[in-house]
């Protein structure tokens, strides 16, 4: 039987799943993990246990199989690529060899209906300090289509470890927006933020934005979910503030906090904003009005004149 597998990505942030509505809960073709993110500290020779729910939300019967990987980071918004299972990322991140599947899922899941499976974490006393990670990863496949072959899907639940004295360190590489002047008052930035320290991170930040006169007029955050930052990557997060109305040249002023102890990074940038839409509307109904005042004036005055038996 022709096995076709069809790979796919685990993210770390919510907002490019196709599943939104609870944050720790990932759904891939109707495969639904519960909760997918796991992330402690456990300190050197202990161990951390858990489960994980994993629910068949279609109406057919799939066949289920677990594995543990590591992954390697594969981008600058939090997606992830799980390697094969007879290969390790580098030795200093690699938590696949800690993780031990102390309960396994039941194999053939009914519509409808929810499994288990439960796992152990033990970390070794002689683990390098720092953050550790890898992920548990559940393959899926319904009947055979036609032609006798199937589809093998994957969903991966992400497992981030951080144990011992690590060292949190990280800088702000850029704080941008797209463009210098805009025509809506809708202004979009990006923090490109670069973990260089050994330990995962959520760094989060404030944008104040401040008119010509130096006063603040709004705010707009970065990472307001915390999403994680592994060490050694850079990560791209994406801001939008909105206002009802702006007019004339603005600060954004970026506040960035990160490890612990929090450390802080500020950085300014400067945009205009001219709604000449809006004004153009504005002028448009301004015009309209007084075309419509002229013309019930001039009609009073006819009808004002007739009247008086004068005829213009």
């Amino acid at each position: 039987m022709g096995v076709g597998m069809l790979a796919m990505l685990a993210f770390f942030h919510v907002s490019a799943i196709t599943k939104a509505e609870d944050p720790q809960t990932l759904e891939v073709q109707g495969i639904r993990l519960s909760p997918f993110i796991f992330e402690q500290n456990v300190p050197k020779g202990e161990s951390y246990s858990n489960e994980i729910a994993l629910t068949n939300t279609t109406s057919e019967t799939v066949q289920i199989s677990v594995a543990i990987h590591d992954f390697v980071p594969a981008g600058r918004h939090g997606e992830v690529r799980f390697l094969p299972s007879n290969q390790q990322t580098d030795p200093h991140f690699s938590l696949s060899k800690w993780v031990d599947i102390t309960k396994q899922p039941e194999y053939t899941l009914p519509p409808n209906t929810t499994t288990r499976a439960a796992f152990k974490i033990t970390v070794p006393i002689e683990a390098d300090e720092g953050t550790h990670y890898g992920g548990i990863l559940f393959s899926f496949s319904g009947d055979p289509t036609v032609g006798g072959s199937k589809i093998v899907q994957s969903i991966g639940a992400i497992l981030v470890i951080k144990t011992g004295n690590a060292q949190e360190n990280g800088v702000v590489e850029s704080f941008t927006t797209s463009k210098t002047v805009y025509s809506e008052p809708a202004i979009p930035f990006s923090t490109l933020f670069s973990n260089t320290g050994s330990a995962h991170m959520n760094p989060k930040g404030k944008i104040e934005i401040t008119n010509l006169f130096g006063s603040v007029v709004g705010l707009a955050y970065v990472n307001e979910n915390a999403q994680i930052s592994l060490p050694n990557t850079t990560r791209e997060f994406n801001s939008v503030y909105r206002s009802p109305f702006m007019f004339g040249k603005y600060q954004a002023k970026l506040t960035m906090y990160y490890g612990n102890p929090k450390l802080e990074t500020r950085k300014t940038l400067s945009f205009w904003v001219f709604p000449w839409k809006t004004i153009l509307n504005i002028g448009g109904i301004g015009l309209f009005s007084l075309l419509l005042l002229i013309a019930f004036i001039s009609f009073y005055n006819r009808r004002i004149l007739r009247k008086a038996g004068i005829r213009k």
